[in-house]
């Protein structure tokens, strides 16, 4: 255990940004102190699901016949919400799609469930949140394009996906270029696009040092330097200014307040 926690503290002092490495490895060095014994069995964490959260009783429903493979089911709990007006788009992916794949995720890191189970789950939730689509809001367009990715090396792509049709619901045009996209790539494309705004979405810890290359990157890039870099995934969830660290214009907690923060940081076209 103990060679296990030196590895550990290893990667980090190699990978994280220097803020970031300080009070992590403040606490493997604690650990490192003191004896190691073999592991507690992993606590779970809270529920990302309840009927007592808004539309809790719907994402319960849905996430039960994801368990239990019934796509069918699942699907037609959602597309009726939203078909009836009952609820709308922005709430489904907030309150439904996304505590729902957050508690998959949490059964999978305990064990509960399969990878298989995983893949079934995030198969269904993406092919919906295409088919909702003809249920967005009709709403002007703002006149700005955003471009949204996950960070090189980073195969999660649900909540970049998520964040992008956040944009275009409030009448961006909002380009996402999926899960590990590389770096120049990503250049490329902001250059191309004449974008306004870039989301980058990181999962992982270890990512943190590509996501700052790719920033100092692009602000060293005469046309690209004053584009406003967004960020958001876990790390920033759990270290609130760490955006500042990496470089970054903002970061938030919601695609709903990604779309709230981004219109403070581009200039209003016209």
């Amino acid at each position: 255990l103990r060679n296990s926690v030196n590895a550990m503290r290893a990667v980090l002092a190699d990978e994280l940004p220097e803020a970031a490495a300080a009070p992590a490895l403040a606490c493997v060095d604690a650990a490192l102190a003191g004896p190691l014994e073999s592991p507690a069995p992993t606590l779970a964490p809270p529920p990302a699901v309840s009927p007592d959260l808004p539309h809790g009783r719907l994402a319960l429903r849905y996430l039960e016949a994801l368990l239990e493979g019934d796509r069918r089911r699942a699907e037609g709990l959602v597309l009726e919400a939203a078909a009836s007006a009952a609820v709308s788009v922005a709430d489904l992916y907030l309150h439904v799609l996304a505590p729902a794949m957050t508690e998959v995720g949490n059964m999978w890191h305990m064990n509960e469930i399969t990878v298989a189970d995983e893949h079934f789950a995030m198969m269904v939730t993406e092919s919906l949140m295409a088919r909702l689509r003809p249920y967005f809001p009709d709403v002007p367009a703002t006149g700005h394009t955003m471009i949204a990715t996950s960070i090189s090396g980073d195969q999660h792509a649900l909540g970049v996906r998520m964040v992008a049709d956040f944009f275009e619901m409030a009448g961006w045009n909002a380009v996402c270029l999926g899960a590990s996209t590389p770096a120049d790539d990503v250049l490329e494309y902001l250059a191309h696009r004449d974008a306004d705004l870039l989301a980058v979405s990181v999962t992982n810890p270890l990512f943190l040092r590509a996501l700052a290359e790719l920033i100092e990157t692009i602000r060293a890039i005469d046309n690209l330097a004053h584009t406003p870099v967004m960020v958001g995934g876990g790390p920033f969830l759990a270290i609130p200014d760490l955006w500042r660290d990496v470089g970054a214009d903002g970061s938030a907690r919601s695609a709903r307040e990604a779309v709230e923060i981004a219109a403070r940081l581009v200039t209003p076209s016209g």
